[in-house]
């Protein structure tokens, strides 16, 4: 199971949407301050959301910056990797000032998941570098078509993507984005 975990708060309806593509992509059980959802046992993603500072002691997972969050962010245990959109600069000012993996998602060159074409029923999902899954596999630059069942803003459709990469999900099974 991978620990997946939402720091701040939505205010685009982002995390609403990557919880969406990853329930249909694997299943989650799904905890905030004041639910615990636990579909059928099997899910691949332990979602945590939380707006504040939170100890992560677990030995791999991926952490997911909103676009509001506190400027004091949490600890990130060596094992995790920060995915963030590009535009959010207090993200990235705290990452900055930690040795966390950070994989950008955006729409510049520079991001390490993009967006090459979005259309109204299918996306091409850009990987820029290689990275590491968190099983240590590394996983080269290329573009992965995806089928879109709804409409999903950008940040949303990369950062899930990157979710997905990371957790050594072979994308081309996705059943939803």
């Amino acid at each position: 199971m991978t620990a997946v975990i939402f720091y701040g708060k939505s205010v685009d309806g982002a995390a609403e949407s990557i919880k969406n593509i990853l329930c249909k992509n694997g299943g989650a059980i799904y905890c905030n301050k004041n639910r615990l959802s636990i579909k059928t046992g099997n899910e691949r993603y332990l979602i945590v959301e939380s707006d504040h500072s939170i100890e992560l002691d677990a030995p791999s997972g991926i952490i997911i910056f909103l676009n509001k969050i506190s400027l004091h962010g949490p600890d990130i245990p060596n094992g995790f990797v920060a995915v963030t959109e590009s535009s959010n600069h207090e993200a990235l000012e705290l990452l900055s000032k930690s040795e966390t993996k950070t994989i950008t998602c955006g729409m510049a060159a520079a991001d390490t998941v993009t967006l090459s074409s979005v259309k109204e029923d299918s996306a091409v999902i850009s990987l820029q570098r290689h990275i590491k899954t968190l099983t240590g596999k590394v996983l080269e630059p290329g573009d992965f078509p995806v089928k879109l069942f709804n409409k999903v803003a950008e940040y949303p459709l990369a950062a899930a993507a990157a979710v997905l990469l990371l957790s050594d999900f072979d994308i081309s099974l996705a059943s939803e984005f």
